[in-house]
């Protein structure tokens, strides 16, 4: 069944039971849209009429989670501990949504982005097929220069895209000839929005990548 809002709301609502207060439903949902940076539920749906906001979560992959929203909202609403609240809504991500990644600040949602990116090196074509020429006991560091802001990704529909180069470090094995052990590359990172704090995985694609030893600058 495709996950939205009232399917995380549902899991707020059911983890919320083991508190002394528990949060009913409709709050659960008025709060959820309070985490996705929105004053109001009507707020977020019209943003979702206006194609602002995706209706379906299941392509979401990196959250930036709006704690002061949610918690002036929960203020509002008479909600008691607020202190559990961004536990709470991420929890329900977790369980609905366990691949998604959860941000309280945008300096962590861009850690987490290029941690998801350094994976997508590793297993890129281009990369992996440098790397199989090398005798080497596996992948010691890979090194992503990925710099982005996150108001710079545009609306939903249209994507950011960034170059970016770096290098995959591998560890040496001393027991079979040596034949290169960083996998330089370069390439582009695109990054698409499917709501206000929403990302889609982000899509990194190769465009030059070349096994380098130690002789090589």
């Amino acid at each position: 069944m495709p996950v939205g809002l009232y399917v995380l709301a549902y899991a707020v609502r059911k983890n919320s039971n083991t508190l002394s207060s528990p949060i009913g439903l409709g709050h659960a949902q008025q709060l959820l849209a309070a985490a996705l940076g929105y004053k109001s539920l009507a707020a977020y749906q019209a943003a979702q009429a206006a194609g602002q906001e995706t209706d379906v979560l299941d392509d979401v992959a990196h959250v930036l989670l709006h704690e002061d929203v949610l918690v002036a909202r929960a203020a509002e609403l008479g909600v008691a501990g607020p202190e559990n609240l961004p536990r709470l809504v991420s929890m329900a991500f977790k369980s609905v949504l366990p691949g998604v990644r959860i941000a309280n600040s945008e300096s962590d949602l861009q850690d987490d982005v290029r941690l998801a990116v350094e994976w997508q090196v590793e297993n890129d074509p281009a990369c992996a097929g440098q790397m199989v020429g090398a005798n080497h006991d596996g992948v010691d560091e890979t090194y992503v220069e990925l710099e982005f802001e996150f108001g710079d990704v545009p609306d939903p529909g249209n994507a950011l895209s960034v170059d970016v180069a770096g290098q995959i470090t591998l560890r040496v094995d001393r027991d079979r000839p040596y034949s290169g052990h960083r996998v330089k590359f370069k390439g582009g990172v695109f990054l698409e929005r499917l709501g206000r704090t929403l990302l889609a995985k982000p899509r990194f694609e190769a465009e030059h990548a070349i096994l380098t030893g130690y002789d090589d600058v």
